[in-house]
């Protein structure tokens, strides 16, 4: 039996399977020559006790912590309140401190929810191309999770920043999806969607003044 230690800022990340006794190692950069092989337990374990204590890893970006994901869920969900509470820097600030790279391998659920509110941060920021890769690998990850009401609403989103950057194919194909998705399942969402479109679809039609 190998322990390896945790640090948040690792060198590897580790991928658990369900119903799978093996875990596949990546290398989050470049490791050198007698470098420690470190994982983020947080990114594995969801909920930890070690005896309370602080983390003591010895990272410059230290989180001081060491909960499980537990607690990723629980700062996405803090970061939502900022966002809706009007305080963009401090989502960004919280989100910052999660590991959302692929090689962290959190569960598809809490990583697909916390790339679909960076998505928006990006997206409210202008920065639309940031937002519509996070929402391209959300909706991915969405898929896989198996979670109808989180894969619409980054759908939505995904469609609204695609007609932002006037790619009217793509922004149709997503809404129509978001909007299956919320009415087969009787998600009160669809609504939403369904004014969205219609929105959409209006100012598409409008005459132009010139």
């Amino acid at each position: 039996m190998v322990l390896v230690r945790h640090s948040c800022e690792p060198t590897c990340g580790v991928l658990v399977r369900a119903n799978e006794r093996e875990i596949e190692v990546r290398a989050l950069r470049p490791i050198r020559a007698g470098e420690e092989i470190t994982f983020d337990y947080n990114t594995f374990e969801y909920e930890l006790d070690l005896g309370g204590g602080p983390c003591l890893c010895g990272a410059a970006k230290c989180r001081g912590r060491v909960p499980g994901y537990k607690h990723v869920a629980a700062e996405v969900l803090r970061a939502q309140w900022l966002l809706d509470d009007g305080d963009l820097q401090g989502a960004v600030d919280v989100l910052s401190t999660l590991p959302l790279q692929p090689e962290a391998a959190l569960p598809p659920a809490v990583w697909g929810d916390a790339l679909t509110l960076r998505g928006r941060l990006w997206a409210q920021g202008g920065r639309l191309a940031e937002a519509s890769a996070d929402l391209e690998l959300a909706v991915s990850v969405l898929r896989e999770a198996l979670e109808p009401r989180s894969l619409g609403a980054a759908l939505l989103l995904a469609g609204q920043v695609a007609g932002l950057r006037g790619d009217g194919e793509a922004c149709g194909r997503q809404l129509a999806e978001a909007l299956t998705i919320t009415a087969r399942h009787g998600l009160p969402e669809q609504e939403v969607v369904r004014q969205v479109i219609a929105r959409l679809t209006a100012q598409t039609e409008a005459p132009d003044p010139s």
